[in-house]
């Protein structure tokens, strides 16, 4: 998930797709600001990647976020 998205930020829609869909799903947020690293997080988001990133570091957290 994008933190800036046309239809609001990435924290709006991780509290749209609730808890009963994010136990589903992997979300990790990709953000520019640290300060929303904690509410993503509480709000169901496996985990976080701030900006600018590499790839390889997203890859990483999606293999810990899968248990791998």
């Amino acid at each position: 998930l994008a933190e800036q998205r046309e239809d609001g930020d990435c924290v709006d829609l991780l509290k749209r797709l609730g808890a009963k869909l994010l136990k589903q799903t992997l979300a990790i947020a990709l953000l520019n600001r640290s300060d929303l690293a904690e509410s993503v997080k509480s709000i169901g988001a496996a985990d976080y990647v701030l900006t600018p990133f590499r790839p390889s570091v997203v890859m990483q957290r999606i293999r810990q976020a899968l248990g791998g």
